[in-house]
Formats: structure tokens, C-alpha cells, sequence
């Protein structure tokens, strides 16, 4: 599940819960439209503390961060950096 709140030129998605197979298709096909849009600035990706995110959510997070659109994600997220960790790939 995730929520998407825009302001101005930038717009924050908020993973929450459980970030798995089952939402990768909506996920993807909303991040993309909202990241081809030319008004938008930037795109941030910011983990709950609740997140439980998995192999394919993670695949989908590192195929988009190096598409080419300006998708950043914050530093010190604990269960963001666990992932990186166990696949040995920052994002």
C-alpha cells in the first residue's frame, strides 16, 4: 500500500504496511505516470517504520531509481537500510 501526497513540483509517496508482489503493478504504473509528468520535480519514497518490504518491491525501487527520474529516497530509514544491506545495493 502506499499514499501519495503532491506539493508543488514535488511529490512524496509514503510506503506503508506491506510493500509486496501483490502492489507492484498499481505501484509501478502510478509512479511512472506521476514521474513522466514534466511539472514534477522530484519524487521522494519514504518507508513507514511499519514498511515490510520485499525482493520485488526492492527490484522495482532500484529499476526506477535508475530510469532516470529524479526519485530520491531518505537516509536513515531502518528498514530500508536492512534491504540494502542483505542485497549489498544502496539506493
Amino acid at each position: 500500500m502506499f499514499e501519495i501526497k503532491k506539493k508543488n513540483n514535488i511529490v512524496k509517496i509514503y510506503l506503508k504496511e506491506t510493500c509486496s508482489i501483490m502492489e507492484i503493478e498499481e505501484f509501478y504504473n502510478e509512479i511512472t505516470k506521476i514521474a513522466k509528468n514534466k511539472k514534477i520535480k522530484k519524487i521522494e519514497i519514504i518507508p513507514s517504520k511499519e514498511c515490510n518490504i520485499d525482493t520485488s518491491y526492492f527490484q522495482i525501487l532500484i529499476s526506477l531509481k535508475n530510469s532516470g527520474f529524479n526519485i530520491v529516497f531518505p537516509k536513515g530509514k531502518k528498514n530500508l537500510e536492512e534491504i540494502e544491506t542483505l542485497y549489498g545495493i544502496k539506493i
